[in-house]
């Protein structure tokens, strides 16, 4: 049964890695509080991608195979492979990338993917390390419908009302990045999981 179990997870996780599907229902709206406020969200609105944090909104457009999220003020550009996703700003200079590999993800400014955030998958949730240290969890709990991120000292510091575990809500423990980045990593974390 467990082995099931294990090869069914699996078989899930590569086939939603190298499909690169977006994965969110339509209407379904994703909200990662902070301090009980509205820290980001992204909503499906009659295929309308729409995400949001306190200081920018973008919209997410495709034509054809390719990605941009914009808003008013920059449009930035996704650039999908198989496992991963670079990032490039309108003026096309590199912003970030994220590698997904079977047991974790990893995102980095560096174009190289030198220096990067890991988000270790483990048992209903994710470990992030940073510089081989471990900087906090995302854990999701089925029962409640909840996902809550924790510092190292397992402080709750930021949740999300989820039916399924995203790793988006990682961004909370992301000190090293500017609110736009926050906001364009959780929309590609929760779209292309």
């Amino acid at each position: 049964m467990l082995k099931s179990i294990t090869l069914l997870i699996f078989f899930t996780i590569f086939c939603n890695l190298f499909s690169m599907e977006i994965n969110l229902d339509k209407g379904q709206i994703l909200k990662l509080k902070s301090s009980n406020e509205k820290f980001l969200s992204l909503r499906n609105n009659n295929n309308q991608w729409l995400a949001k944090s306190p200081t920018t909104k973008f919209k997410l457009k495709r034509k054809g195979d390719k990605y941009f999220l914009a808003s008013k003020e920059s449009t930035y550009r996704l650039k999908l492979k198989e496992n991963k996703i670079k990032v490039y700003t309108q003026e096309n200079n590199f912003s970030f990338v994220v590698k997904w590999k079977t047991d974790k993800i990893k995102i980095s400014q560096q174009k190289d993917g030198s220096n990067p955030w890991e988000l270790k998958l483990v048992k209903n949730g994710y470990k992030i390390v940073k510089d081989n240290i471990e900087i906090g969890k995302i854990k999701f709990y089925p029962e409640k419908g909840k996902i809550k991120v924790k510092d190292w000292y397992g402080a709750v510091i930021a949740t999300m009302k989820s039916e399924k575990l995203f790793p988006s809500p990682a961004v909370a423990l992301f000190d090293n990045f500017g609110d736009q980045e926050k906001l364009l990593i959780f929309t590609i974390l929760s779209l292309f999981n």
